[in-house]
């Protein structure tokens, strides 16, 4: 493949360098820095923004995708960023395994008020971490309080730094992002409680407090809890914390741990106007939990009209998949393991399903009659590997119909008489 022309650092007085179209090779020559006037930098990939020596010498760059410290190479250390005064925009800081503790400060991030998104990551699955050094690292490496977004992924300290735990320095976050990290303490996100790193705690079951007390977010409007291998709950107070009704994002993976989430329960008091009592996170309208089979206890879905996406997988015993989404049309797919005891209000809440048009069901047991004629747009039915159809109303004179035009069953074991008594109640199947 193509290199990028070894002509381009002689142009000095470029200010916009545009590759964004480049299908070569992401390698740079070594005297890119000689663009000193360079202020963007248009990339098909981030490696490409790695992959500059000396970085430091574009002072005049806006914005610098991703930076990788390199611990065999000159020119990729962490003090280049510092001298990057005007970049803002996103920046991922990866590869920070190879940073020294000293170097830290020399990135000036605290400088960098017009930075927007930060993702600071440390090599995963690492046997040679050393839990002082990376929390001092990560307590240096402080960004200002103007950022919106912020991820930390793959840290190897014990403990959450100061500035996003007890003195809370980034209250303006909209989104935060903790991805494969074992502290034991988190940031002030209400009442957790982690389980012990030793053997001897994990096996006892003992589980401590996490909770910081102090300043909270005041913007927080998405929230994902990736990797964490010591949360246990996160449990609903009897008064729910006003910054949980900003979340409009919550997505939890791989806590194996993990048994309660604060709508495990899901209504709670509100504090602030009325007594009336609503469901927690009420502005929340996308959930996604994934690979979290400890977590037993789950409010039927939707259980706010505000849900309009809803993807939890390997969640819990008896649930393989369940996918909700409302956003063009309104559909539910939902996959069993065989551990699934009943398909009923408790899993699904009917009463906000009224507007659903497609219904996938897999290897689950049977939907009530009384769950079934509430789905009143139904119009898309597939229902794979069921020992029944539905379970009729013992008595029922209730006349009920849907207006389903598009009906497939298969891997099903139920008589033709139950399909005979199914199609009664779709009459747009037989027009």
């Amino acid at each position: 493949k193509k290199q990028v022309p070894k002509s381009i650092p002689r142009f000095y007085q470029l200010r916009v360098l545009d590759i964004s179209d480049w299908e070569g090779v992401h390698s740079l020559h070594e005297e890119m820095g000689n663009l000193v006037k360079l202020r963007h930098f248009l990339v098909p990939s981030y490696e490409f923004h790695s992959n500059i020596c000396n970085v430091g010498k574009l002072e005049n760059l806006q914005e610098l995708k991703r930076f990788k410290v390199k611990q065999e190479s000159n020119g990729f250390e962490l003090m280049e960023l510092g001298k990057l005064e005007e970049i803002g925009g996103s920046l991922h800081i990866c590869n920070l395994e190879n940073a020294l503790v000293n170097e830290a400060h020399e990135a000036k991030l605290l400088r960098k008020n017009c930075l927007q998104r930060l993702t600071l990551s440390w090599k995963k699955g690492r046997s040679n971490t050393s839990p002082d050094e990376e929390d001092q690292l990560l307590e240096r490496l402080r960004p200002h309080s103007n950022l919106h977004e912020l991820c930390i992924d793959g840290h190897g300290g014990s403990t959450c730094p100061t500035w996003l735990g007890k003195n809370l320095l980034t209250k303006g976050l909209e989104a935060l992002c903790l991805d494969s990290v074992a502290w034991k303490h988190l940031p002030p996100l209400g009442e957790l409680y982690v389980i012990g790193q030793s053997v001897e705690e994990r096996e006892s079951g003992e589980e401590f407090s996490s909770c910081i007390t102090g300043p909270c977010f005041r913007n927080l409007k998405r929230l994902e809890l990736i990797g964490l291998p010591r949360l246990r709950r996160w449990v609903a107070n009897e008064v729910c914390p006003w910054y949980f009704s900003l979340i409009e994002v919550l997505i939890v993976k791989d806590c194996p741990e993990l048994t309660e989430l604060p709508f495990s329960s899901y209504t709670s008091c509100y504090p602030l106007e009325t007594d009336s009592c609503v469901t927690w996170f009420p502005r929340l309208n996308e959930l996604k939990i994934e690979d979290c089979r400890n977590l037993l206890s789950l409010p039927p879905i939707p259980y706010s009209d505000a849900l309009c996406s809803v993807t939890l997988t390997r969640v819990g015993r008896g649930l393989e998949e369940l996918r909700y989404s409302s956003k063009t049309y309104h559909s539910l797919s939902i996959e069993g393991n065989g551990d699934m005891h009943s398909l009923d209000e408790t899993v699904l809440a009917f009463h906000n399903l009224t507007q659903l048009q497609i219904l996938c069901i897999k290897n689950c047991p049977p939907l009530a009659e009384k769950h079934l004629q509430m789905l009143t747009m139904l119009e898309t039915l597939e229902i794979n590997g069921s020992s029944n159809l539905f379970l009729p109303l013992a008595r029922s004179d209730t006349i009920w119909q849907l207006p389903v035009t598009s009906l497939k069953l298969w891997r099903c074991n139920f008589s033709g008489k139950e399909v005979t008594c199914l199609l009664t109640h779709l009459p747009e199947l037989l027009a």
